[in-house]
């Protein structure tokens, strides 16, 4: 980190400093997730980033600075050859003035579904990532309409799972996971569209 911080020679003491603490929160956070150097971050370790943000309510303003930073460094990392390619070239905080919305809790999951198919369909059934909506919650094409318009009011426009679903063939719907609804909220809501339609 020492080495980065030399290279915002243009910077002011003030950037320098915000830059390094915000670096420091990173690396600690990626730390947990298994990385090691820049080489095992890729562009869904940082939109997952971007969602844990998310869930610390920062502002706009101070998120924006954070995605500065790792831009900036990912960015000295790919100059120097030490990556081949930048994660985060197009990695950007979500446009808007207010804060980011939550990533899709499992609380939130179950509350929706139930808002969905019913309160006593659910009371055996345990809400998991590996949860099928086809044959574990035998879900209706009316009841993934309904789905659909829950978390479009929920989550906005970005969240579009009819649009979602449309591309999908019957297979991938009948397989289709919890864990792979929260996975594409995450990526539509941080703007991503190709990783929002993640497999």
């Amino acid at each position: 980190m020492e080495a980065f911080s030399r290279s915002l020679a243009d910077a002011s003491p003030a950037t320098v400093k915000a830059y390094r603490g915000d670096l420091d929160d990173f690396v600690e956070w990626a730390a947990r997730l298994g990385a090691t150097g820049p080489g095992d971050v890729d562009r869904l370790v940082l939109r997952r980033y971007l969602g844990y943000l998310a869930t610390r309510q920062y502002a706009r303003r101070s998120i924006a600075r954070k995605v500065a930073s790792v831009r900036r460094y990912f960015d000295w990392q790919r100059r120097r050859g030490v990556i081949g390619s930048d994660p985060a070239r197009r990695l950007g905080a979500p446009a808007g003035d207010a804060r980011l919305p939550r990533v899709l809790p499992p609380d939130e999951v179950v509350r929706i579904l139930t808002e969905v198919v019913g309160e006593d369909f659910l009371l055996d059934i345990e809400i998991t990532p590996d949860t099928t909506f086809s044959d574990d919650l035998a879900l209706e094409s009316i009841e993934f309409v309904a789905l659909a318009g829950k978390l479009q009011e929920r989550y906005g426009e970005r969240v579009n799972l009819a649009s979602f679903i449309s591309e999908m063939d019957i297979n991938d719907i009948m397989a289709m996971t919890v864990g792979k609804l929260v996975r594409y909220v995450e990526a539509a809501q941080a703007g991503d569209a190709e990783l929002a339609g993640i497999s």
